[in-house]
């Protein structure tokens, strides 16, 4: 024996030698983990995720509208016609409403409440107030 003892030359006790069963068992198990992280990653990406504030913008803002159509036709419009020029029906939005959250004097509690019950819904009628100048007014 030489004088250097290396690891072909040292004696492995019995009870440390796993066999090939032992390793299967092992991999087994590992693979049956990686399994279940993998899934769990999978259900967390796709929960439903709230609305991006890009999702959330409407798509025709109001100084977009009044870039492409023109300062002198929109004062020449009527309300149904901007609030038409914006995408939506002139029915659906009530002045009142509107005023109550964004106009002079309100509180903002029932601004933030719908800002954060749908954040879609609080920036089309945002963009309305602003184009009816109801905004702060």
């Amino acid at each position: 024996m030489s004088d250097s003892t290396t690891i072909t030359d040292a004696t492995i006790p019995a009870d440390h030698v796993a066999d090939a069963d032992d390793y299967a068992l092992i991999n087994a198990e590992l693979r049956a983990e990686v399994d279940r992280l993998r899934a769990t990653v999978a259900s967390v990406t796709r929960a439903p995720q709230p609305l991006s504030h890009s999702e959330a913008r409407p798509a025709i803002s109001a100084d977009k509208f009044e870039r492409t159509v023109g300062r002198v036709a929109i004062l020449n419009m009527s309300r149904d016609q901007k609030v038409a020029g914006l995408g939506h029906d002139p029915a659906s939005i009530k002045d009142s409403y509107v005023r109550s959250l964004f106009g002079k004097g309100n509180s903002g509690v029932e601004a933030a409440d719908l800002m954060r019950a749908n954040p879609k819904r609080y920036r089309e009628l945002k963009e309305v107030a602003l184009l009816l100048n109801i905004y702060g007014m």
